[in-house]
């Protein structure tokens, strides 16, 4: 199969990596294309999906700034800090630099990539997010926040992500070995830019300058159906779920294979865009739990949410299994409702 890739940055080059190895694949990354290097802690689904790439832990490490993430630290959520680990085969993910990743792919699949001249048989769009989408092709889920700012600190080699229940919103910290990554992300209807830069400068662990801060602009949404006639939208032109459980870039590598798995049968194309709205519902609704399951009420933020009193089952468990959602409730001492397929969305 045919297949040309638009666009660069760490959708492009994960599909270019990735595809080539079953399909003759050709990319075209526009000149002066920017990519957004926020997406650096990573689930171990993503650490398998390059191992099958032939990326090694030592590369990623050496060449991406990368350490080995163990588990998730989450903040002020709830009654007590408390760690989300890994569960499954693999116990261990990533965190790495974005910005060098492509280059990283880039250097592992340039052999393969083809140059042909002929039509494609599928498009693979990964230009980021864009504008001027029909409102009847897109959701807008529940998730509020609507602004991040972001920038590099100071890194502490901590082998695992942290999370902090802000005031208006929550912030990560992420370090690699060359530095720590930092963000919050905010609702910009309750707190203003610079009331959000003083609480973030004072909060934050990775000892930020403000000079390095910057900001995007940015909606929760997902395509009802990414795969539309030959075209299909990977990376943020399909979506964008705040990465409160790091699940960005494996978001990506999800779409990836699931195509190669629905490329050849009959109805590929319906059973695709069905799954996928199944997978990003099943990580949207577990996220907006850390919001509806919060002890926080001290802001007109967190008083804005509806706490919930059960935590509900859903039918579809792609990342978050049951161990999560007991987990979730332990911390939040909330009950979880295990009956089976109390939400089939």
């Amino acid at each position: 199969m045919k297949i040309l890739i638009k666009g660069g940055g760490s959708a492009g080059w994960l599909s270019a990596c990735y595809l080539s190895l079953f399909n003759e694949v050709k990319i075209e990354v526009p000149k002066n294309s920017k990519t957004i290097g926020v997406g650096e802690s990573t689930i171990p689904g993503f650490l398998t999906f390059l191992e099958q790439m032939g990326i090694t832990e030592n590369e990623v490490i050496t060449k991406c700034d990368g350490i080995v993430k163990n588990n998730i630290q989450h903040n002020n959520w709830h009654n007590t800090n408390w760690f989300h680990p890994f569960t499954g085969n693999v116990k261990r993910a990533y965190h790495l630099n974005a910005l060098k990743l492509p280059d990283l792919l880039e250097e592992k699949c340039s052999s393969r990539l083809s140059n042909f001249t002929e039509e494609p048989d599928i498009i693979i769009n990964c230009t980021g997010f864009r504008k001027n989408i029909s409102s009847d092709k897109i959701i807008y889920p529940n998730l509020r926040n609507n602004r991040a700012m972001f920038g590099p600190g100071i890194s502490e080699y901590l082998t695992y992500s942290r999370t902090y229940a802000m005031d208006y919103g929550w912030m990560w910290n992420v370090n690699l070995s060359s530095r720590s990554g930092n963000g919050y992300v905010f609702d910009s209807d309750f707190i203003t830019d610079d009331k959000a830069v003083e609480e973030f400068l004072k909060k934050s662990p990775g000892k930020m300058k403000e000079k390095d801060i910057m900001f995007l602009e940015y909606r929760n949404f997902y395509l009802k159906e990414p795969w539309e006639d030959n075209e299909i939208f990977v990376g943020l032109s399909s979506g964008f779920i705040e990465p409160l459980e790091a699940t960005g870039l494996y978001n990506i590598c999800w779409e990836l294979e699931y195509f190669e798995r629905c490329k050849n049968k009959k109805n590929g194309r319906e059973i695709f865009n069905r799954a996928w709205q199944r997978y990003v519902v099943h990580i949207h609704d577990f996220l907006e739990l850390f919001f509806l399951t919060s002890k926080n009420n001290h802001t007109e933020y967190w008083k804005s949410f509806e706490k919930v009193s059960v935590i509900p089952k859903y039918k579809f468990a792609y990342i978050f299994t049951d161990f999560s959602y007991n987990l979730l409730s332990k911390v939040s001492g909330i009950p979880y409702d295990n009956r089976t397929n109390t939400i089939d969305r």
